[in-house]
This record gives structure tokens, C-alpha cells and sequence, in this order.
């Protein structure tokens, strides 16, 4: 045990010692050295040496670390969410605190990436919402039912917008017929009249008399050539229009 002390004490004189030495040569030649590595930097056969030899060292260790990857890869993922579930409440402090501080450069990010990537993100939201019909339709119920008057005070304060998305709709669904969105905008209106002419004022669901609205039996946006037809129409309230577009996710 002696022995192995006095070896450990020796080691560590020799460090401290190696320390100093080196520190009292590069004061003394302080100028000759910074002097030695400009003309060294300055070299360019030197600098494509140094720059090959860190290419290989670098290729050497990403193939080491893909390799120690797939070896271990359930391990790794397995201790991985194990550490997630013990510092949940950090990782999420962190994120947010990161978010807030660089929330410019993660705007421009995901901007960037959306574009990039528009057409997977819209599969992959259309998968999404197939499998969530139900759970959607729930959430978003009880959020209508806790936010009433949401919608009306967003149409008052920016009725740009709705105007904007209606009439990307009439656009879309007016190239059917080959007509100009305002065109296929006055179309409707006069379909909507006949189609109430037409039609009795009680409710096809409840038998509630009233304030009655047309509805689509299919609908504009999957049968856009049959959005005219006199025949595709159902009387229904106020009330059950809103439940029955509702259910629009279950169909």
C-alpha cells in the first residue's frame, strides 16, 4: 500500500512540475512561439495535412459511434426514456425557457421546415385526423361549449380573414363549374332561394318550426359538382345544422 502511495504522490510532483516548466518556457519565449504558429497557420500544405487528418479522425469516430449505436440500440433508447420520465418536469422547463429566449430563430425554423416539408406534414395530418375522428369531434364540442361567443368577437375583430378563406373556397369550388368566384357566390344565393321556395319550414330532425337553414346532404367540399343540385338539400334548425356539421368527422 506504501508503495503505491508514493508512486500516486510522485506522479502528481511530476505533473505539477511538468506545469510550471511549461508555463515559465512559453514566458520566456512567448513572441518566438505565437511567431512559429502564424507561420505554421499560415502554411497551406500544413493546413490541408491538419484538415485531412481531422477529416479521418472524425469519419473514424462517427463510424465507431453508428456502430456502438446499433449494437446497443435498445438499450440506449430504453435508458433514454427512462431518464425522459425522471427529469420530465426539467426537460420541460428547459424547452420553454429556450423557446422564449430564441423564439425568432425557432419562428424561421419551422417556417423553413413547413415549407420544406409540406406535403408529408399534410399526410401525416391527414392520417392523424382519420384515426382521431371522434376524439376531435368530443374536444372540440366542449371547447364550443365553453368558448360561445369566441367566434362571433373573431369575426368582429378581423373580418378580413373570413373573407379571405371564403372566397379561397368559392375560388376552388367555382373552377368546377367553370366560373369566377363571385359568379359562383351569386349561383348559390339564387340556389338557395328556389331550394327554399321548395322546401317546408319545419326541421327534418327535431319538427321544430322557425328559423330555417339548407343544408348539403353531401357536402360541398367532397361533391362540389352536386353543391347546385336542387335535390342534395335537407330543411334543418339552426341548432341541428351546427350538431349535424359537427358529425361531419364521423362520415
Amino acid at each position: 500500500m506504501k508503495k503505491l502511495f508514493y508512486e500516486h504522490v510522485k506522479r502528481y510532483e511530476k505533473k505539477k512540475y511538468m506545469k510550471e516548466y511549461g508555463r515559465k518556457r512559453y514566458a520566456e519565449n512567448r513572441d518566438k512561439i505565437l511567431e512559429d504558429q502564424k507561420v505554421y497557420a499560415s502554411n497551406p500544405e500544413i493546413k490541408a495535412k491538419r484538415k485531412e487528418r481531422i477529416m479521418k479522425m472524425k469519419d473514424a469516430y462517427a463510424i465507431t459511434i453508428k456502430k456502438y449505436y446499433f449494437d446497443h440500440r435498445d438499450k440506449i433508447l430504453e435508458d433514454h426514456k427512462k431518464w425522459l420520465e425522471k427529469e420530465k418536469e426539467h426537460v420541460q422547463r428547459y424547452t420553454k425557457q429556450y423557446n422564449i429566449k430564441n423564439e425568432k430563430i425557432m419562428k424561421q425554423k419551422s417556417k423553413v421546415y413547413r415549407i420544406k416539408n409540406q406535403k408529408i406534414l399534410h399526410e401525416k395530418n391527414k392520417v392523424w385526423r382519420d384515426k382521431n375522428k371522434i376524439k376531435r369531434c368530443i374536444s372540440f364540442r366542449l371547447w364550443r361549449e365553453n368558448n360561445p361567443n369566441y367566434w362571433i368577437n373573431y369575426n368582429k375583430a378581423f373580418p378580413e380573414v373570413g373573407l379571405r378563406a371564403n372566397h379561397k373556397q368559392l375560388k376552388k369550388l367555382g373552377l368546377k363549374f367553370h366560373k369566377t368566384s363571385k359568379e359562383y357566390a351569386r349561383a348559390l344565393q339564387s340556389w338557395s332561394k328556389v331550394v327554399k321556395k321548395n322546401i317546408t319550414n319545419t326541421c327534418a330532425y327535431c319538427n321544430n318550426e322557425g328559423l330555417i337553414q339548407v343544408h348539403h346532404i353531401l357536402y360541398k367540399n367532397k361533391y362540389p359538382l352536386l353543391s347546385l343540385n336542387p335535390n342534395n338539400v335537407i330543411p334543418l334548425c339552426k341548432k341541428c345544422h351546427y350538431e349535424v356539421h359537427l358529425l361531419n368527422g364521423f362520415k
